[in-house]
């Protein structure tokens, strides 16, 4: 969507062109972009988007204040200004932790501590609450006495590096991936010509993310020839589905609301500098908070 709409803004007589800066600009907006869909489906709506947006906000602020030298009016407010809210989104994102792997250590405890039950029939209504509860626990043991501490293991941990991991704690990792590479996606356009600034950048970037979508598919088809010993076949079978029919029209939403976006995103970053209108942008992390 990002490549097709962005030939809209000829409609408003902007004239084609196009610089390879924009596969700059996709190389880092398009394994950014994926790790926060990585992300939203496992820590959630707002911690991802509220933590890759901190951190987008310090990258493009570095890049502005540092590196580009944009003017404010006072530096040390302005940095000081960037760590509150940093510290503001990190405390966000530690009191949205869940409560449902404390609220089963809590009842363990509980049940650990009454001892034997006298009522079969309460002791049968307590083991089923408890797993109703624990849907997504793999191993739970239930005796005499209560329930065991033994039986957590949630079974959609991740195998990564020679251990387990949640898949919420790798969702945040994402995020922070998001927020530290993503965070320079406007910084190539500094470096184009005056006639590919603003709205002339829109159809090079979304050149550049097609560009390097179609590499990065072509990587995972290389991957699964190494894995399937060069059986095309199988190679191509192994490529994950687009689910077209499931989501044409919420994908092709998400990548229309997503390209209108980053035309304000891009004309903000070129009348307001990288420091102030990369990070005005990310106010979007208010809107996802509250959906």
């Amino acid at each position: 969507m990002a490549f097709l709409l962005s030939f809209l803004v000829l409609l408003l007589g902007v004239e084609f062109s196009f610089t390879p800066w924009g596969i700059v600009s996709g190389i880092f907006w398009v394994p950014g972009g994926t790790a926060t869909i990585y992300g939203i489906r496992n820590a959630g709506l707002a911690l991802t988007v509220g933590i890759g947006s901190s951190l987008i906000v310090l990258v493009s602020f570095i890049w502005g204040i540092f590196i580009f030298e944009e003017h404010v009016r006072s530096r040390f407010g302005a940095c000081l200004s960037v760590l509150l809210m940093i510290c503001g989104i990190w405390g966000m994102a530690y009191f949205s932790q869940p409560h449902l792997q404390s609220s089963l250590f809590d009842l363990v405890e509980t049940e650990s501590n009454e001892g034997d039950h006298d009522n079969d029939a309460e002791s049968t209504s307590q083991e089923r609450s408890f797993r109703t509860l624990s849907d997504d626990i793999s191993e739970c043991s239930i005796t005499d006495s209560g329930i065991s501490k033994d039986f957590i293991k949630n079974p959609e941990d991740v195998m990564l590096g020679g251990r387990y991991w949640s898949r919420r704690n790798l969702g945040i990792a994402c995020a922070i991936f998001n927020g530290l590479w993503g965070g320079s996606i406007m910084v190539p356009m500094h470096f184009a010509g005056s006639n590919t600034k603003g709205l002339g950048y829109v159809i090079s970037f979304g050149i550049g993310a097609l560009l390097v979508t179609i590499f990065l598919w072509c990587l995972r088809y290389m991957y699964n020839l190494y894995l399937y010993e060069t059986d095309f076949d199988k190679a191509y079978k192994a490529l994950p589905s687009l689910h077209l029919r499931e989501m044409w029209f919420t994908g092709a939403l998400c990548g229309s609301l997503w390209e209108i976006a980053n035309v304000g995103s891009i004309i903000s970053v070129q009348f307001l500098g990288e420091a102030v209108g990369y990070s005005v942008v990310q106010s979007a992390l208010l809107v996802s908070g509250l959906w």
